[in-house]
């Protein structure tokens, strides 16, 4: 290994020369050669990634020059994969690459390297990403989703026993909307290819434990940002699968922050009358927060309230878009304490997470 090459990496304290060796002993498979797929190989190669693997089966268009850095006039007609390979090889003389004229699927996928630790999705259809997917459970290996549209990008990281692609969108299908169709703003594609590689840097060094389970959305015409938290769906038949096979791993009971609260310690926290509970489980929301009290429930301190005055669930349930900012702040500062509750612990943690944000002492826990 050249030390003076990566000699800023290995500066950071959480990298080091161990840690740098690690990243060299990596195998990432990246599934695309598009406008994701160059500026994602082109970190990992640069970290010092020791073998890249790349999968596309288009050829090189004019239209893709303005975003898909490293091809030329020259390339245009030539195969994608082997184009971007040949680039990299001269830039980054001391990693492996291979390439693959193919589209992915679970047939093919035993041409993955022996060992792949990480599975890059940076192509642009469902078909794939489900393709991805099974291949992740069946082979045990971690994977990145991708995604930019317009002004818009997001990425998400799966790792196999915490939650599946199934899991996050188990209803999606193709859509006729893509970049060919509705364009994208070609710096779009080189800052979430950074964040994938960034990403995966992070999962070798062991710095990934709070990204687990979380879908990260992006909006740059208004440079937006929102982070949502998903669990992994206790009837997924992909998980299930894999969970038979292997036990669930340790990281499973790490997803949880120190905003979570057990059942035991809620409980205790319950009896004191400066605490709130709130159900986020109410099946039937309304507009207005005028009507929200019910007496007896906030004696019970079973609150059955619309905190947010627009319905957190068809909002929440769209997985992008969260409320920035808690409603009729007067009446949650007469309490210590708010714990959000809810079956999943998706509406709760978001609603933690939003009024923290507000300075409120919020926590969540599950409604079992």
């Amino acid at each position: 290994m050249n030390i003076n090459k990566y000699s800023r990496h290995i500066s950071i304290p959480f990298v080091g020369i161990l840690g740098q060796e690690k990243i060299k002993d990596t195998k990432v498979t990246i599934i695309g050669a598009g406008a994701l797929g160059h500026s994602t190989s082109i970190y990992l190669a640069a970290s010092g990634i020791g073998h890249i693997s790349i999968f596309d089966h288009d050829i090189v268009e004019e239209s893709n020059l303005s975003r898909q850095i490293l091809f030329s006039d020259q390339d245009i007609g030539k195969p994608k994969a082997k184009c971007l390979t040949e680039y990299l090889k001269k830039l980054y003389s001391d990693v492996e690459f291979h390439f693959f004229d193919k589209e992915f699927s679970v047939n093919n996928s035993d041409m993955l390297p022996s060992n792949c630790n990480f599975i890059i999705n940076a192509s642009d259809n469902y078909t794939t990403r489900h393709a991805i997917n099974l291949v992740s459970l069946q082979k045990n290996i971690p994977w990145i989703d991708l995604g930019i549209l317009k002004t818009q990008g997001h990425f998400c990281l799966f790792n196999p026993g915490l939650g599946c692609y199934e899991c996050l969108f188990s209803d999606a299908t193709d859509s006729i909307e893509n970049c060919s169709l509705s364009g994208v703003l070609s710096p779009i594609c080189g800052i979430i290819g950074s964040f994938a590689a960034n990403e995966v840097i992070k999962f070798i060094l062991g710095k990934h434990t709070k990204d687990i389970n979380h879908f990260f959305s992006f909006e740059f015409l208004e440079n937006n940002f929102k982070k949502f938290y998903w669990k992994r769906n206790s009837d997924c038949q992909y998980c299930n699968e894999f969970l038979k096979l292997r036990p669930i791993s340790i990281l499973e009971k790490k997803i949880y922050d120190d905003f979570f609260i057990d059942e035991q310690k809620f409980k205790e926290k319950q009896r004191d009358e400066n605490n709130l509970a709130v159900f986020l489980d109410e099946p039937t929301l309304h507009s207005s927060l005028g009507s929200a009290f019910e007496e007896s429930d906030f004696q019970n301190k079973k609150t059955k309230i619309q905190f947010i005055n627009e319905n957190i669930h068809s909002i929440l349930n769209k997985n992008f878009f969260l409320i920035d900012k808690p409603k009729n702040e007067e009446y949650y500062s007469k309490f210590k304490l708010i714990i959000f509750l809810c079956r999943s612990g998706i509406k709760s943690k978001t609603a933690c997470e939003i009024f923290r944000k507000q300075g409120f002492n919020a926590y969540y826990a599950l409604n079992r």
